[in-house]
């Protein structure tokens, strides 16, 4: 068991994080959510995806999912999810999504050294497009 003093969790933990950023991103969340299931139950993004060849949906599905993973906030993901879930997008870029997203994670990385932001990145990106594409070939 891990004991901290009572200063960091009063100050860092519950004045700065809970304090300040806690109403920020429980809004922020809820509006992206409620966007993201008013454009779902508004438009039938099924049908329009379905109108285009299933190749070519599956590769755009794959590199967005890949592209917006590379965003080193969290959140994005929920949008695959989402899709996922309603049927529109497939598996592969799902996971790819989630091989690729870190959310807050890698900020500290990226703070240290941007290098090792990259290599990290690059890293997971190639993995996320072999599991991606290896699913395609299923």
């Amino acid at each position: 068991m891990a004991l901290v003093p009572n200063h960091f969790l009063e100050d860092h933990i519950w004045h700065h994080v809970i304090g300040k950023h806690f109403v920020k991103i429980f809004a922020g969340t809820g509006v992206a959510l409620s966007l993201l299931f008013a454009v779902t139950s508004l438009w039938d993004i099924k049908a329009w995806v379905e109108q285009f060849g299933a190749d070519k949906v599956y590769f755009l599905c794959l590199m967005s999912a890949i592209l917006v993973g590379l965003i080193p906030i969290s959140g994005p993901h929920w949008v695959f999810a989402v899709l996922y879930f309603g049927g529109v997008m497939p598996f592969g870029a799902l996971l790819a999504n989630c091989i690729v997203q870190d959310g807050h994670g890698a900020i500290p990385l990226l703070a240290e050294s941007k290098l090792c932001f990259i290599v990290v990145k690059g890293v997971k990106v190639f993995v996320a497009l072999a599991c991606g594409l290896a699913l395609w070939m299923l």
